[in-house]
């Protein structure tokens, strides 16, 4: 599988991507397509890290890394989220979604990020790397189990003295 920056011209493509991956997903809000479009129109996007899979000239896979934010009484800190990662479902479980997660990992700790967070399937994100955030002080207020909040420190000392509450931006809710 060939990984690449997404483009504009592969939007649509994308968009029915994610809308076909997460149809049948366990855990899915039914609008991960429209939270991807919203992303790319705001401030939190990063296209560097905004990542196609490509497996005999198309699309099969899509990844994307935002600015979120982690808010405690005193402080808020600069936070990015994985969201949403989808891979077809005629090819899930076939290591993909394995590689592109490995690809925006590295291309994010290139960049000097410190730390991701995301929500997800606990057993799937561990093989990275990925913690409970609770163990780091780190929670959210969106109702879900605690084990699939997690965070992964991409520096040495990524996490140090960040603590508080994962705030998404309100479109991810809308």
């Amino acid at each position: 599988m060939q990984i690449r920056e997404e483009q504009p011209s592969d939007y649509e493509e994308i968009y029915q991507l994610v809308q076909t991956a997460f149809k049948t997903a366990e855990h899915s809000s039914g609008t991960e397509q429209n939270i991807v479009v919203k992303i790319r129109e705001s401030d939190n996007y990063i296209k560097s890290l905004s990542l196609v899979g490509i497996l005999q000239g198309k699309i099969i896979g899509h990844v994307m890394v935002s600015k979120i934010s982690i808010v405690n009484n005193q402080n808020t800190y600069n936070s990015y989220a994985v969201a949403p990662l989808s891979i077809v479902p005629d090819q899930q479980r076939k290591g993909y979604g394995s590689q592109l997660m490995k690809e925006v990992i590295s291309k994010a700790q290139k960049l000097g990020i410190t730390h991701l967070t995301l929500f997800g399937d606990d057993h799937f994100y561990h093989k990275f790397g990925f913690e409970t955030s609770i163990e780091y002080g780190i929670k959210t207020d969106i109702p879900c189990d605690e084990k699939n909040c997690m965070v992964i420190q991409l520096q040495e000392h990524g996490l140090t003295g960040i603590n508080g509450i994962i705030k998404y931006p309100d479109y991810f809710f809308k």
